[in-house]
């Protein structure tokens, strides 16, 4: 194993990119390993822990001129935020500039290249004006910045940088820059927008008619204007505070090819639940993944999904809608007994991941629905399942009864509301 080529284990350390554990131990087995898993374990450092962080900032800091260090060496940095938020706020201005252009002089040569690039908020920095930037920059793949950017530096990598496959923008207002930045695009499968405004941008969007993933977060109702937008390749779709109407309208026209879709926090859906599920098992028939709002009048339409969406294999459920800091509760008392019954009935045999979410122990599911519907999943695949709150009862339940046969993995969803199956 250790005379593998290079090319080889490259490929093998490709596939462990997000098994950061094991991509460590293999870079202590010989120079040849660590020289091959280095660039992938440090692909996209911005992505560490806190020690993570502390010692990326020690290898920056070994790089820097004495002057340099000088400046850090009274300061006391116990955790990294960002290389600019140590500039910014640990250093005086003539010790900025200097630091500034060390550190981007350091990065930034033409012996490097990135796919990475974090541009933080208020970033001021001309970073497209340096001569070694087109080189260093031009196989950029993945792009995040806050708002408050400079116009300017994004026209500029607009210029450089068309290789983008995601792109992630936190914006409050209209911005020239980054209109030109996403228009330049070659390559844009991914797009993931938090901002305030909506009407500005789908015209941009609508230009991406192959767009596969796109992100959606905002709080306006500008966004009925999805309504406008057709992209019929999609592929995933994740949302939040997004109005239902414009939703509604965004996936009745796409052609079948989603096979994911999130839907959170959307005050708007509450009286539009039975349309948007009759949208998503008319227009949807591959759909593998799905998350959204049940409502108690809606749990037999909800039976038509499962009937027509027969590659569905997770499915998260939600009784209430989150609203910031506050909960709205749907049905005071969800008919649990009904939506199992369902899903015992109904369910495509690829359906085995689920996940309820009820922040109110009165519209929990009872221990006895519990044991119904377990026993009625008999021959079927074993159920993956996580609850948002588990009492002692249904744990032991589980455990005593029903595992590792009718349910093979559950646990504690806690405040873990990320989509990812347990």
């Amino acid at each position: 194993m250790s005379q593998l080529s290079e090319d080889i284990l490259y490929l093998i350390f490709k596939i462990l990119k997000d098994d950061k554990r094991t991509l460590y131990s293999c870079l202590l087995t010989n120079r040849t390993w660590c020289r091959t898993a280095v660039p992938i374990l440090w692909k996209n450092p911005w992505k560490l822990k806190d020690s993570g962080w502390k010692q990326m900032l020690n290898v920056i800091i070994s790089h820097l001129s004495n002057e340099s260090r000088n400046i850090l060496k009274n300061i006391c940095i116990w955790i990294l935020v960002s290389i600019d938020y140590i500039i910014l706020k640990f250093t005086n201005k003539e010790s900025n500039s200097i630091l500034t252009n060390e550190i981007i002089n350091l990065f930034i040569n033409g012996s490097r290249k990135f796919t990475h690039l974090y541009i933080p908020y208020n970033f001021n920095f001309q970073i497209h004006l340096i001569p070694e930037v087109r080189s260093c920059l031009s196989e950029i793949e993945f792009l995040s910045c806050n708002a408050n950017i400079n116009d300017d530096i994004m026209a500029g990598l607009a210029d450089i940088c068309k290789s983008i496959k995601k792109l992630e923008f936190f914006i409050n207002d209209d911005n020239y820059g980054i209109i030109r930045l996403i228009e330049a695009q070659q390559n844009l499968f991914n797009l993931d927008l938090k901002m305030h405004q909506g009407k500005p941008y789908t015209k941009v969007l609508a230009s991406f008619i192959n767009l596969k993933v796109l992100e959606l977060d905002c709080g306006s109702d500008t966004w009925e204007c999805l309504g406008n937008l057709s992209l019929p390749y999609l592929q995933i779709l994740r949302t939040k505070n997004v109005p239902i109407k414009g939703l509604i309208s965004l996936i009745e026209n796409t052609k079948g090819y989603l096979i994911e879709i999130k839907i959170d926090d959307t005050y708007h859906y509450i009286p539009d639940n039975k349309r948007i599920i009759q949208v998503i098992y008319q227009k949807c028939p591959n759909l593998i993944y799905l998350k959204l709002i049940l409502r108690n009048d809606n749990i037999l339409e909800f039976e038509n999904l499962l009937v027509n969406c027969q590659n569905l294999t997770g499915l998260y459920i939600l009784t209430n809608v989150p609203i910031g800091d506050y909960t709205i509760v749907v049905d005071r008392k969800f008919n649990w007994d009904k939506l199992f019954e369902i899903l015992n009935i109904s369910s495509p045999k690829s359906l085995f991941k689920f996940k309820f979410k009820f922040d109110n122990f009165f519209i929990s599911p009872k221990l006895i629905s519990l044991k119904l519907f377990f026993d009625n999943w008999k021959d079927r695949h074993s159920i993956y399942l996580q609850l948002s709150q588990m009492e002692g009862d249904i744990e032991n339940l589980i455990v005593e009864k029903y595992k590792p046969g009718i349910v093979k993995r559950f646990n504690n969803m806690i405040l873990n509301d990320e989509f990812e199956w347990i």
